[in-house]
Formats: C-alpha cells, sequence, structure tokens
C-alpha cells in the first residue's frame, strides 16, 4: 500500500500549503516514511520560507526628528539633543522642531505618483494639550488653540535620505482631527502627489523622504498663548501608502516601522506609552482624496 504523507509548514504565522508528494515541489517528501530524510528536508523547507518571509518584510516606515530615522541617526525623544525650553515664540536655530517621514520599499517600483499618510499623535491626561491641539477639522469645529502651527512639506534635500525623485513639485493637503479615537489624542492625515511630470523610479532598499511636519512655537509665551508646551507628546506613524500610475498597479501599503516609527517630545521616560496607537482603516485612493474635496 502506498502511503502519500502531505505536510504543513507554518513560519512566522504564514500559512503555506501543503506539500504533496510531486516531482515539481522543492521540498519533496518521500512516500518512504524515512524520518531522518523527512526532518532534513522540512528544515530545508522552513529555512526557505524564513528568507521569503525575511525579504517580504524588508520594508517599512520611519519617523524621526529633524532626519531621517534610519540614516541620519535622528534621535526618538525631542529633548534628547534639542535646547528649546518653551520660553520663545520663534523658530530660530536650536529651537525649530521638524519630524521626518520616511519610508523603504522591498521591490523597487517605476511609476510612483503619490503618498498617503496616516499618524495619530497624543499627550497625557485624557485632554489633548491646548500647545499640541493643532485640530482644523471638521471644518464647523472650534479649532485649535494652535491650529495652523503644524506646518507639512513633501520634499525636503536636506536630510540624509533621499527626496521625492525628480525635480518636479510635490503637494498634497493635511488634516488633523482631535480627539479622533478618544480624548487626549489627534489623527493627522497627509497626501502628497507629483503636480506636474512623469512618474518616478524608487529603488528597493533606498529610505524615501514622504513627508515632513514643521512645529512652529507661535502662542508659547505672551498673550494669547497655549500652555502645554512641556507636556510629554507620542506622535506615531501608522502607515503610509505608496501609489503608482497608472491606477491599475496595486497600492503599497507599509504599516511595520523599518527603524522606528514613533516620536516623542519631552518624554525619555515614555510616560505616555508610546507607540500605543489607534488602528487604521484601509482606504482606497479614491476615498481618500475624497477627504480633501471641497
Amino acid at each position: 500500500m502506498k502511503i502519500k504523507f502531505i505536510r504543513k509548514v507554518v513560519v512566522a504565522g504564514t500559512k503555506v500549503r501543503p506539500y504533496q508528494t510531486s516531482n515539481a515541489s522543492p521540498c519533496l517528501i518521500s512516500s518512504r516514511p524515512l524520518e531522518a530524510t523527512m526532518k532534513k528536508t522540512l528544515l530545508i523547507c522552513a529555512a526557505l520560507l524564513a528568507v521569503c518571509v525575511s525579504s517580504a518584510m524588508a520594508a517599512g516606515v520611519n519617523l524621526g526628528w529633524d532626519d531621517c530615522a534610519g540614516l541620519g541617526g535622528a534621535p526618538g525623544n525631542k529633548f534628547g539633543t534639542a535646547t528649546f525650553s518653551c520660553n520663545s515664540n520663534l523658530n530660530s536655530v536650536g529651537r525649530s522642531s521638524k519630524i521626518v517621514g520616511t519610508y523603504v520599499l522591498a521591490n523597487s517600483i517605476d511609476n510612483l505618483v503619490a503618498n498617503e499618510v496616516v499618524l495619530d499623535m497624543m499627550t497625557p491626561g485624557g485632554v489633548l494639550a491646548p500647545w499640541w491641539d493643532f485640530g482644523n477639522y471638521p471644518a464647523a469645529a472650534t479649532p485649535g488653540c494652535r491650529a495652523g502651527q503644524l506646518v507639512f512639506a513633501f520634499r525636503d534635500a536636506s536630510t540624509s535620505c533621499l527626496d521625492w525623485p525628480g525635480t518636479a513639485g510635490v503637494s498634497g493637503n493635511m488634516t488633523v482631527e482631535r480627539d479622533f479615537g478618544g480624548p487626549g489624542r489627534a489623527r493627522i492625515k497627509l497626501i502628497g502627489a507629483y503636480t506636474a511630470g512623469a512618474p518616478q523610479p524608487v529603488v528597493a532598499g533606498d529610505e524615501m523622504v514622504s513627508f515632513t511636519l514643521t512645529i512652529n512655537n507661535a502662542k508659547t509665551v505672551g498673550t494669547p498663548n497655549c500652555v502645554g508646551c512641556a507636556s510629554p507628546m507620542c506622535m506615531v506613524l501608522n502607515s503610509i501608502i505608496v501609489n503608482q500610475a497608472p491606477v491599475a498597479n496595486p497600492q503599497i501599503k507599509l504599516e511595520n516601522p523599518q527603524d522606528r516609527n514613533y516620536v516623542t517630545w519631552n518624554d525619555a521616560a515614555n510616560t505616555t506609552g508610546c507607540p500605543g496607537v489607534t488602528p487604521t482603516h484601509r482606504n482606497s485612493w479614491g476615498q481618500v482624496k475624497s477627504l480633501y474635496r471641497n
């Protein structure tokens, strides 16, 4: 009687189709129950699958202060190196605060056209500190104490990693929704896309700038002012979706941290519990764009 063995191999939580007795299978299991041969074959298969899974995971997102987290050694906590002590409304040397969001692809693409970004921000105590309240969404709501003081950009050639490829302009939009996911939180959404020129290639393994967020210091002191500059803050980069042309090409959604996907302010002890985040929901490119239509 011929015995047919079928085994399942599970690596890193990924289910793999059962391997059957076929000459075409790289993980052939003999119909003769030779224990040593079976164990050796399964170990080889598991090793090969682990390499495949590792390669598929070699992509993700980064967040850093003032430079790219992967290449510039940007600190995770702002006051690890900065000198701003919440005593000025000016953005000057040593007082400028810029957050840099980047991504790394596992596979090269030829037709980059846009990025969609979702971040979450929180301060402790169950109430978003007024200094960190940049809220401007929905439009009918009362603006945050410092609405307009979080400034976005999609090109920055001053970082240690790579700017958007090509020379065409990149522009887009930002919304800040406070109390998203609960009190003391805010959700930031960004869309950046080429405004002219042809889609551009991105090389696998390169750390690419997706966006920057500059925190202005207005309303820190004097009248009027917004309290809470010294409050601990955590910001998490939940996801970057890389869009390709034409639209039929698949979106690439990156959610795993490449090096570090969060930054903190005045929170070396991590009192905010960073990087705890509100789960994101997958949206199509068309659905996300509809958020910004007038």
